[in-house]
């Protein structure tokens, strides 16, 4: 993982919090996370929560729907992604849009992606990502970071 001096990136077994002062500019999940129990490793405050579940054969979650929640009108669109196969190399841009940090995931590992980002794909690769709707038409969901090319269209 390459970041700028004097800045952080924080490294644990299974989960990586990528920061810029207090900024989390994003979090990797590994997937070899395999400790039992359910793990949350984002702030609660985020408006899009990851949880892992390690669980046993037989064990029963109850019957339940999640209770709406009022949210404010605008909140920042955070992105998570699963690589289900292949591999990407993921640049990281801090709050001022400057290049943070550059990170690669693997199949089986996941990223919430929550500043600007750039993706590159390294193997063939299947993604599944998950972002707040409403969906918005391709090319309109996205603005290119300063001095960066309009590729949005992707």
């Amino acid at each position: 993982m390459r970041g700028k001096r004097g800045r952080q990136a924080i490294a644990g077994p299974a989960t990586e919090f990528i920061r810029d002062g207090d900024d989390i500019l994003a979090i990797i999940i590994r997937s070899h996370l395999d400790e039992p129990g359910l793990h949350f490793p984002t702030p609660k405050e985020y408006n899009l929560q990851v949880g892992v579940h390690i669980r046993p054969a037989g064990e029963v979650i109850a019957a339940h729907v999640h209770k709406s929640i009022a949210e404010p009108v605008d909140l920042p669109i955070q992105e998570f992604l699963y690589v289900e196969r292949g591999r990407l190399r993921v640049d990281l841009f801090d709050r001022e849009e400057e290049l943070f940090s550059t990170v690669e995931v693997g199949a089986g590992d996941s990223i919430l992606l929550l500043m600007g980002h750039k993706i590159e794909l390294l193997e063939d690769t299947k993604i599944i990502e998950v972002k707040q709707g409403p969906y918005q038409t391709r090319g309109k969901d996205k603005r290119p970071l300063k001095g960066m090319a309009d590729d949005t269209s992707l």
